[in-house]
Formats: C-alpha cells, structure tokens, sequence
C-alpha cells in the first residue's frame, strides 16, 4: 500500500523504536559566543541517567527515582526475560511513597506477560527508546486488559506515562495499548507510541476525566486508535493511523478539544463523535485533519444539545473502501447537537500510486432529521456534490466538482439561512 511523501516519513520514523523515540536520545546542542565575538556551537552534556536505587524504606520517599533495571527490580531492557515482575513492584513502590517518585525505564525493550498497572502520582518514564513489548503468552488473568493500565484514587495527581513505547504485535489475546480503570484523572500521556495492540490503541471508554495527550500516535491496532468516553479531556498533536476501526471514538465528548490532531488510513470512520448525553459543554477540534479513512473522515451523529465546534480542518481522500460517491469528507447523520463548522477545506484523490476508488463523493452529508448545522468559509473540491441534503446556514462555500486534477469553475454557493 502506498504512501504519500507524509506517511513514509512517519513510517520510517515510526518503525524503529516503533514510535518517535530517537528524537530524545539526541544531545543537545548550545551556543557560545567566542572571543572574536563569532557564535560557535558547543555540545551539551547530557544529564546523567537516574542512578539505580534500592527503596529501604519506600513508604517514606527517601529516593527520587525508581530504575527498573537496578536492584531489587532487575527488570531485563534485553527482553531476554520476563520484565513484568519487576517493573510491577518498582510502580507499586512509586505508588506507596508518601510523595510518589517517577519509575524510570532504560532504553531497551521489556518482555512482559501482564498488565504494567500505573497508580495515581507516579509517572512511568522512558528513555525516549524504552519499549513494552508483550509477550505471545501475555495474559491480564484478571486485571484490566491493557498492556499499560493507569489507576486512579484519591490523589489529586493523576498518573503520567512518558516517552514510552508499545510494540503489541506478539499479542494472542484482545488488549488496549493503555487502559484507564478505577476513574483516573489528571492522567498524562506524552511522546507515547502504541503499535499493533489487538483491542483499542488508548481506551478511556468511561472511566476518569481531564486527561492530557500530547503527541501520542496510535497505529496499526485492531479496533480504534482512541476509544473515549470521559470529559474535559485535552488531546494535541495526536495521530491515528492505519487502525482496524475507526481513528478517533468519542462518546459523550463534552468539553474535550482536539488541536492539531489527525486521523488517516482507517478502516473506518476517521472521527466518529456520537453518544447522548444532556451534559454542557461543547466539543471543539481545531486544525485537525483527515486523509484516506475507508468511510467518512468525521462522521457525527450525537445526540444532545452540547454544540460541536470544527475550526480549520483539512480533510482529503476519505470514503477509499466506497464506491467513491458513497462517502463524505463530513456527514451529520441525525445529531441533534448543533454543529459549527468554519474554514473546512476538502480535497478529492486516489492512494499516491494512482490504485484505489478515487473518493470522497461529498463535502459535507446532511442525512436524517439533524438539527442545527452551520457552514462558514469552506472550500469543498469532490466527485459529485459539495452538500447532501439540507444545510440550514451556510455562508462563503465554495464548491469544485471533479477528480483530483479538474480545473473545473469554482462554484459559490448561495447563502443559506
């Protein structure tokens, strides 16, 4: 399957740790002035690795951090043997401190047959290339089926997982890349790769609230890259791609915002916003991007009175498992919810090699009885139409009606209110 110029970068960056990794193993780099005043550059020292500690008293916090591969943890950064043990004990130590400390992975990759559970107020950090690889024999024997599960309590502060990786291809069993129980909040998710876990990528499908993700990437997983159910979350610079399902899975959303995400080459839907809910809050996603989901790149059928907000999206190429004219860039499909859309561009194509159905057939796809939907400011370049159905406002829509090389007029279309 072929890759535009984008893609292929993401892949080969992707591949090796599998995410993003080696960016932070990398020195940094400083600037000096020198005696003729010339700028010159000087590289700086890398901060020393956590040093290995054994925790004599763990309750009391007398230790900054937990290396995982020091004594008594012994965790195996060769994936030699099994890691589980000893990175279990380490996170449970972090957790009991009266000021929970991080728990530090060395760059390696850690064999594991089991659920890593996170506790509230510990952070779980890598090297920037310290890998969980579960094993074919990883079972969760009881506990959450996540390979990595975030754990919530009374703390304020909730758990933190950075720059860490998941490598799920060996998995048997169905399992989440990271998994939310007991309502964590305030959990954290930074530079986090998921790769090919066999449930969902990251699953906060009903438990916790106010979580951050930053640059977390979700790919290649047997369900939805993001399957969430919780409010007031913060997602920024995330990216599902490749998953079986759908790339973003959001219930009952509420006062969540989306910046800069994107959602490409899933099976279906690229962002399928539903659920009924009559909290407040409004869901916004600004600046995010679609290209070659196999139904609809967002598809919204909520229902509820919470508005949904798209500002600045780019959306290409979605419907690539339709007929072509099946499919629509955005379809509002009996949501209720009032949807405010502003400066959305779509674009029309195959995959780069020319293969495939060219798609999408339509803009944006007004279907069933929906309730409020507005349209500002929007360029719509597709196959058959730029809108399906009844669009009750829409201003500034400017519509092209062809392949992906038609020089065919640009068509304003009439405001309607």
């Amino acid at each position: 399957m072929a890759l535009d110029q984008e893609d292929a970068r993401n892949t080969a960056g992707q591949a090796a740790a599998p995410g993003r990794r080696k960016l932070f193993a990398s020195a940094a780099t400083g600037l000096v002035i020198g005696a003729a005043g010339v700028v010159v550059a000087r590289e700086a020292t890398a901060p020393a690795a956590p040093r290995a500690v054994t925790p004599a008293a763990p309750a009391t916090g007398g230790t900054d951090w937990l290396n995982v591969t020091g004594a008594p943890y012994h965790a195996d950064p060769a994936g030699g043997s099994d890691s589980t043990p000893g990175i279990r004990q380490a996170l449970s130590d972090a957790g009991s401190m009266s000021r929970p400390v991080p728990v530090y992975l060395p760059s390696g990759d850690y064999r594991t047959t089991g659920p890593l559970i996170v506790p509230a107020g510990v952070t779980l950090i890598g090297s920037g290339e310290a890998t969980i690889v579960p094993s074919p024999d990883w079972r969760a024997n009881g506990d959450p089926a996540g390979v990595i599960v975030i754990d919530g309590s009374t703390r304020l502060e909730g758990p933190s997982i950075i720059r860490v990786a998941i490598d799920g291809q060996q998995l048997a069993v169905a399992a989440s890349g990271i998994l939310s129980a007991s309502r964590p909040v305030n959990a954290l998710l930074q530079d986090v790769t998921i790769n090919r876990t066999t449930n969902h990528g990251v699953d906060a499908s009903g438990n916790g609230d106010a979580w951050y993700l930053e640059r977390v990437t979700a790919w290649y997983c047997g369900q939805n890259g993001f399957n969430i159910g919780i409010p007031d979350c913060t997602y920024t610079d995330c990216i599902a791609i490749y998953n079986g399902n759908h790339g973003w899975y959001t219930v009952n959303g509420t006062n969540c915002r989306l910046t800069g995400c994107r959602s490409e080459w899933n099976k279906n839907h690229g962002y399928y916003i539903t659920g009924t809910s009559a909290a407040t809050g409004g869901m916004q996603l600004t600046g995010c991007s679609t290209d070659r989901n196999g139904v609809n790149g967002v598809h919204i059928d909520a229902r509820g009175t919470w508005p949904v907000l798209l500002t600045g999206m780019m959306l290409r190429r979605d419907g690539r498992d339709g007929t072509g004219e099946g499919y629509a860039a955005l379809c509002v499909n009996g949501s209720s919810n009032p949807v405010i859309i502003d400066g959305m561009t779509v674009f029309p194509g195959f995959n780069d090699d020319g293969t495939g159905t060219q798609s999408p057939g339509y803009g944006i796809a007004v279907t069933g009885p929906a309730g409020y939907v507005s349209v500002t400011n929007a360029y719509l370049h597709v196959l058959t139409a730029g809108i399906l159905g009844r669009l009750p406002n829409g201003r500034a829509i400017a519509t092209r009606i062809g392949a992906w090389s038609s020089s065919a007029a640009v068509t304003l279309v009439a405001d309607t209110h």
